[in-house]
């Protein structure tokens, strides 16, 4: 029988050996061996591949001679919510755990109390304006949903960003964050200091340094002013950016 002929391009195949784009390719079940009388001896050149049945991918770093075989990964699907990590410079197939998961959509879920994120803005319009839902409404304006029943939210720090723009509101009262239409959970920030000031500000609230602050259970955050603020010629915005968690009472 005469030699055949693998060409760089090619995809002929010579019982387990396979020659692909000037690569030699090796299958089989079992792990390859090392060494002049190993799989693929006078055969596997430096970069030649061995791909077992189960899925693990392995390449000759050593000579043509003497191969010697390094397993650098897998190409065996994964489990759903599983991912690749390297361990011990394989890639391998875990279940992600700790503080995510992750489902077979990619999307990533944070486990436990973990810091989330809110930013509202505030219109002119919506700063003077005293009806339900606006800042000059005795219950505030929303900067925080309601969380689902028998959970609470834990105000880490919230930061207002006024912009001035020229002219300040009129009247108005101290700022502060609270439970949605209750007390306050901060300390206050003047007008002087917010809506009524003569330039750009940022101040941050913080919740209030006192022992045990009762916890409002399926309520949200609001930004309150003492009393409302009036228009005049002021085109000033607010933008509130709020760092808080979500706490499953389990009540």
């Amino acid at each position: 029988m005469g030699a055949q002929q693998l060409t760089p391009g090619s995809l002929s195949k010579v019982g387990g050996l396979v020659l692909k784009r000037g690569v030699i390719l090796f299958t089989g079940a079992d792990a390859p061996t090392n060494g002049t009388s190993g799989t693929g001896a006078g055969k596997a050149g430096p970069g030649s591949m061995y791909f077992r049945t189960n899925g693990s991918v392995y390449s000759n770093t050593n000579t043509k001679a003497s191969p010697t075989w390094v397993l650098f990964g897998t190409t065996d699907t994964l489990a759903d919510g599983h991912i690749f990590v390297g361990v011990g410079g394989t890639a391998t197939d875990v279940a992600m755990s700790g503080d995510a998961t992750i489902d077979n959509t990619g999307k990533v879920t944070l486990i436990g109390a973990q810091p989330k994120y809110a930013e509202v803005a505030i219109s002119s319009a919506d700063i003077v304006a005293t009806t339900p839902g606006k800042l000059g409404h005795a219950d505030g304006y929303p900067l925080v949903a309601a969380p689902v029943a028998g959970s609470a939210l834990e105000l880490v720090s919230a930061t207002l960003i006024y912009d001035y723009a020229g002219a300040g509101y009129g009247a108005g009262g101290n700022i502060s964050v609270n439970w949605a239409g209750g007390s306050a959970i901060t300390g206050v920030v003047s007008a002087a200091n917010s809506l009524g000031a003569t330039s750009d500000k940022v101040v941050q609230l913080l919740p209030l340094a006192t022992a045990g602050n009762a916890m409002s259970v399926a309520t949200g955050l609001n930004l309150v002013a003492a009393s409302a603020f009036t228009l005049g010629s002021a085109t000033g915005v607010v933008r509130v950016k709020v760092c808080y968690r979500v706490h499953v009472t389990g009540l």
